[in-house]
């Protein structure tokens, strides 16, 4: 397989502890990743988007029965305090898994990546740029 131009833009990213924002374009969308050294710390979507429950069935952890459940009550694309205790997750972990899924979205359907240096506002947690590159480089579920 070889990586997309995302994937490959994340890697340099990374390895150079760059600070700054990559947009990825598609269909004349545009999607921003804001990385500070290297690390992933916002995003600004415009194409990609996975939701909560996309992204815990992607990361396994959210079974299938689980989401006919949540599609059941009408929160399918929620992350509910019900399902958070139910499973036992922090809702920062579902905002990391999220995150990564977005990334693999998009690192699957950009046409281009273009990086640009300067300051970034953080949204949330820095997440490592090795598990931003790794997701970046792996097929959505």
């Amino acid at each position: 397989m070889i990586p997309s131009q995302a994937a490959e833009a994340l890697y340099s990213a990374h390895k150079s502890r760059a600070t700054g924002w990559l947009t990825l374009s598609a269909g004349g969308r545009e999607s921003r990743l804001m990385l500070r050294e290297g690390d992933l710390v916002g995003t600004r979507l415009g194409f990609g988007y996975q939701s909560p429950a996309q992204a815990l069935l992607q990361s396994g952890l959210l079974s299938a029965e689980a989401l006919d459940a949540l599609w059941a009550r009408g929160g399918a694309g929620a992350a509910d305090e019900e399902l958070l205790e139910e499973h036992g997750l922090e809702r920062d972990a579902v905002v990391e898994q999220q995150v990564l899924a977005h990334v693999r979205r998009l690192s699957e359907l950009a046409e281009r990546a273009a990086f640009e240096p300067g300051s970034v506002e953080a949204e949330f947690e820095p997440i490592s740029g090795v598990r931003v590159v790794r997701a970046a480089l792996e097929r959505p579920g």
